[in-house]
């Protein structure tokens, strides 16, 4: 297997986060060393069964980890990162209102999801329509809004491609099958192998390799803080600062 990034591998190591999964929390942290926060504590959350990994996840405060089925801590947090976790939510807006509870006034949560431009070759070949994929890979204004609606504030969003690429239609049907988030149903749980060939191999480019295309979306709201003045000892809002300064 071979991502964008250019590392590639044969498998994906048994203990080891799945490459999307990894794609994520690197793509979150990328985008968050310039937050600072005067509440230590940070939540990630991710989806169930998904392996996270710790060198991607504890910098930066006292982190609490867990899965979307896992009991939730009491807050509040200065920060909370959700890797794909609302994914698997049946009713979206109650999940990220439940989660805003949880943060501190001036806390942000950081997102990683799906865009609806993922795997557009196979939902082609699978012949998916579109309104089938609307919960499981939101668009960025959809998730934008979601935030919205759960009293986060100023929520900003963006997108990246990630491909991975294949020499083995074994190798890919295990890494799509192991996503560690739960398809829209009847899409591809009772595939036969044979059928996984057919459908993998008819993705095969001129190189004789398979690419699998993903929109990996990302982004951050604020809990804002109630309109009081706060003393000095209550502390600041989580804000971003420039690199300069660091101390």
């Amino acid at each position: 297997m071979r991502s964008d990034t250019g590392q590639s591998s044969e498998s994906t190591p048994e203990g080891s986060a799945h490459p999307v999964v990894s794609a994520w929390l690197a793509g979150v942290q990328d985008r968050s060393e310039l937050l600072r926060s005067p509440n230590p504590r940070r939540w990630v959350l991710g989806l169930p069964g998904a392996v996270m990994s710790s060198d991607s996840t504890t910098r930066g405060g006292q982190l609490v980890s867990c899965s979307a089925n896992d009991p939730w801590p009491e807050g509040p947090f200065g920060r909370i990162d959700v890797i794909g976790a609302h994914l698997s939510a049946t009713d979206p807006d109650t999940w990220w209102a439940g989660l805003r509870s949880r943060l501190a006034d001036g806390g942000v949560v950081t997102v990683a999801s799906l865009g609806p431009s993922t795997l557009p070759g196979l939902r082609a070949a699978l012949g998916w329509p579109a309104e089938m994929v609307g919960a499981w890979m939101p668009d960025m204004h959809d998730l934008g809004d979601a935030l919205v609606r759960a009293g986060l504030a100023d929520p900003v969003l963006e997108s990246e491609r990630l491909v991975l690429t294949y020499q083995d239609w074994r190798v890919a049907s295990n890494d799509i099958q192991t996503f560690p988030w739960r398809p829209p149903a009847g899409s591809w749980s009772e595939m036969p192998s044979a059928s996984w060939q057919d459908l993998l191999e008819s993705q095969v480019g001129s190189d004789g390799r398979i690419r699998l295309s993903l929109e990996l979306v990302y982004g951050h709201a604020w809990r804002a803080e109630p309109r009081l003045k706060k003393s000095l000892a209550q502390g600041a809002p989580m804000q971003f600062v420039p690199r300069n300064r660091f101390s």
